[in-house]
């Protein structure tokens, strides 16, 4: 294990996604839809077809994922920058994936913005942060500072914590909306 794994106290709310906040998942599904009629704890691929012809799988840098195209492409850029900044950090990234049609984590009926393709939990040392509490793993905060100048919002500022998890931003959704992009 490096010490990109060791576990240290979540960041302060305000400290994190200024100026930024979470995908707009209604937006998007007032726009084009649902990606599956039903949502379960299951992980599905989407059904409905604006969703499932945008999907595509990369290799992002340390490890491959499925997900909305330009937020994989938006991932490539992103993690080469980690790769840059933090190679040692970036050496030991993972996944635990990207898309997966489901509901919010004990919220069933709410669509998870994995459910889109344009969010993506980080392992570290192939092992994921607790979610939840008020640690998280050391790693996760240097993502994070270059995730955020990508304009990616980081779910450590969620309800319930969960660190492991970046996701398109709604600064970036209404990016790509006004450029014809979604």
């Amino acid at each position: 294990m490096s010490k990109f794994s060791s576990l240290i106290p979540l960041p302060g709310k305000n400290s994190v996604n200024t100026g930024k906040r979470s995908c707009p998942t209604k937006l998007l599904v007032s726009r084009h839809g649902m990606p599956s009629e039903k949502l379960t704890s299951v992980c599905k691929f989407p059904t409905n077809p604006y969703w499932s012809k945008r999907m595509i799988t990369r290799d992002v840098g340390p490890f491959s994922v499925t997900g909305f195209d330009k937020f994989i492409e938006l991932l490539i850029k992103a993690n080469a920058e980690i790769k840059k900044q933090y190679p040692e950090l970036y050496k030991v990234m993972g996944t635990a994936g990207c898309l997966c049609v489901r509901h919010v984590r004990g919220n069933p009926g709410s669509l998870s913005n994995h459910g889109l393709g344009m969010a993506v939990d980080i392992k570290i040392d192939g092992v994921l942060s607790p979610y939840g509490g008020s640690k998280m793993q050391a790693g996760l905060l240097d993502i994070y500072r270059v995730y955020k100048t990508f304009d990616i919002f980081w779910g450590v500022n969620f309800k319930v914590s969960d660190a492991m998890h970046f996701e398109a931003s709604d600064v970036l959704v209404k990016k790509w909306i006004s450029e014809g992009k979604l």
